[in-house]
This record gives structure tokens, C-alpha cells and sequence, in this order.
């Protein structure tokens, strides 16, 4: 880990507060970096696919966090790069970084309504007063979100219970159809006046195709690439019309009978 300016205290536990769990040496979130709730206001909820890769490279990064921020689990404050890395965006500078505790509340209790966050579009905010209906969200995340509630629907929970589901979220076997390096592949500009590490000045000018409709592309695709498909509809067509033809002549027959 290096820092920026070891002379300056308040920057070297800033950087301490976000180590990256896939690069150590990456100290700070890049400029191109965008927030959640940006992402998701600009393109929808993400495939669950993506949605529980996030919230698993969140939940490993919080298990090296020594003081989480309460509140960091907001949407606008978890940022994602191109690559696909999350970061949380640094505490406030009121914000006291050594915290004497070994509990977590809202930021526990967040990771579930997080991932119902990403994956529904709904609830940009998130408080302790949020309520989640869990069986709503898109298969196989209910089961997932529902570990990352305490069982008692409290927001009490601890680093080991963090630690816990974590590696549980990790041994879990999902198919990722989509990536979360693909989702957060997103093209950004900044406007002339605005330095480029400037929050403020993103724009994302190229929204994500929703995954439904990537599914329905390619199924037509395939029909298109495919002719077996209008052989076989006009065999049964046929059939159907020499049915009808010969139920006719058995009535005619009946008729004159």
C-alpha cells in the first residue's frame, strides 16, 4: 500500500479506509469511477447475476475495513471502474475513521436491501427504516438476500457474521451471464470546465442494454440463423390443411348418405 502524501495524516487513513480487494497497490477509486445509484438511474437494475457479484466484492471488502463510516453503503456511495472493481467512496472529513467498536448496524444490514437496491431499481436512499420484500426479487437472489438479514430482523450484526457470508457468497455457484466488468463498462465524458476527478461532471452518455432485452436479441437471432424453424411450421400446416379437407369430404359423404 503506498500513499499519496505521507505527510498529511488525514490522507493516509482515508487511503488505509479503501483497500481494494482485487488490486492492494490501486489506493484510490479511478477517475472514471461511477456511483451505484448513478448507474442505476442511468441504466436500470442490473442482471442478478451482476447484482450478486456486487454485493459479494462488497462484502469482501468490508471484511478488511478495520472502521466502516455508517452509512457507507449507500448507492451513491459505492462506486464501480470499468473494470468491474467496487470502492467506497471515502468517509466525509467529520467523519471520525478509528472507530472504538467491534459491531456494525446500518452497514450490515444494508448489503440486503443493497442487493434489492440493484437488482429492483428501488430505494435510492437507504435507512435503518427500510423495509425489503425479499420474495420480489429475481431468482437466485432471495436466498442470498436473506442471508444478509440478522434472523431476528435487527440491524445488530458483527464482523464475524460479516466475515461469515462473505465466504458463503463466495462458495455460491452462480451463472454469470453477464459480468459485472460488461455492466460497468459505460461511457463517461466530462464536460471542458471540470477537472476530471471532479464526481460532478459525469456523464453517462451510453445507457446499458437491459438484460431481458440482450436475451430476446439473441433468440431472435437464432430464429433468423435457423430455417428449421418455418420448415417445421409449414409441415404442420400442411397436416392442418389435409385435416381440414378430409373432415370436409366425410361430411359431404354423410350429407348424400
Amino acid at each position: 500500500m503506498t500513499f499519496p502524501s505521507a505527510s498529511r495524516p488525514d490522507d493516509r487513513a482515508a487511503d488505509q479506509a479503501r483497500v481494494s480487494g482485487a488490486d492492494v497497490g490501486r489506493d484510490a477509486p479511478p477517475a472514471e469511477a461511477v456511483s451505484l445509484a448513478d448507474l442505476i438511474a442511468d441504466s436500470g437494475p442490473l442482471p442478478p447475476d451482476a447484482a450478486l457479484e456486487c454485493v459479494q466484492r462488497l462484502a469482501e471488502r468490508l471484511t478488511r475495513r478495520a472502521s466502516p463510516a455508517c452509512d457507507s453503503l449507500r448507492p451513491s456511495n459505492v462506486l464501480i471502474d470499468d473494470d468491474g472493481e467496487v470502492w467506497l467512496r471515502d468517509p466525509s472529513a467529520n467523519e471520525p475513521l478509528q472507530r472504538a467498536t467491534t459491531e456494525l448496524t446500518d452497514d450490515m444490514d444494508s448489503l440486503g436491501r443493497l442487493l434489492a437496491f440493484l437488482s429492483t431499481g428501488n430505494g435510492g436512499h437507504l435507512d435503518a427504516g427500510s423495509v425489503v420484500d425479499v420474495a420480489t426479487l429475481p431468482p437466485p437472489l432471495p436466498t442470498v438476500a436473506g442471508r444478509l438479514f440478522s434472523r431476528n430482523g435487527s440491524c445488530y450484526r458483527s464482523y464475524a457474521e460479516l466475515a461469515r457470508e462473505a465466504a458463503a457468497l463466495r462458495g455460491l455457484q452462480v451463472e454469470l451471464a453477464t459480468p459485472l466488468k460488461e455492466t460497468a463498462a459505460v461511457d463517461v465524458s466530462f464536460e471542458p470546465e471540470h477537472p476530471p476527478l471532479a464526481a460532478a461532471a459525469r456523464d453517462v452518455t451510453e445507457p446499458l442494454p437491459m438484460h431481458s432485452e440482450s436475451i430476446a436479441a439473441d433468440r431472435r437471432e437464432e430464429s433468423e440463423e435457423s430455417p428449421q424453424a418455418d420448415v417445421g411450421d409449414r409441415n404442420w400446416l400442411g397436416v392442418a390443411v389435409l385435416v381440414l379437407l378430409v373432415l370436409g369430404a366425410l361430411a359431404a359423404y354423410a350429407a348424400w348418405g
